[in-house]
């Protein structure tokens, strides 16, 4: 098996990546399920660098797929799709926050003027 630069450029932003997750949960950053999340990805993304050809036929078989180079990219779609979603939610959630936030403070905000007319 002849290794490439791209393999082993992989591993070792996969690896840096890893020591950067495992830093974000250890300070409380990153809750259990992100890093079980995001090390399975980077384990996924080291054997597919690792292994192209197999990783590619086993995802294409998986897929039901004929080309490995489809599977890849249909693949990739998925994930891309996943992702968006994942993201929309979160942003869905913050949007929530944000909006019982400002309301909270805008009832603080009246309380606090009646307060000072009342002392007035």
């Amino acid at each position: 098996m002849e290794i490439k630069v791209y393999q082993i450029i992989v591993v070792i932003l996969g690896l840096l990546f890893q020591v950067l997750i495992v830093r974000k949960f250890v300070q409380g950053s990153f809750r259990l399920p992100e890093l079980l999340v995001s090390s399975l990805t980077l384990i996924i993304v080291f054997f597919a660098a690792m292994f192209p050809d197999g990783f590619s036929s086993k995802l294409a078989y998986l897929l039901g797929i004929e080309s490995n180079i489809n599977a890849v990219l249909f693949g990739g779609l998925l994930l891309s799709l996943w992702l968006n979603f994942r993201l929309w939610m979160i942003l869905r959630n913050l949007e929530k926050k944000f909006s019982r936030i400002i309301s909270q403070l805008s009832i603080l905000n009246e309380l606090e003027e009646k307060k000072n007319t009342e002392n007035d």
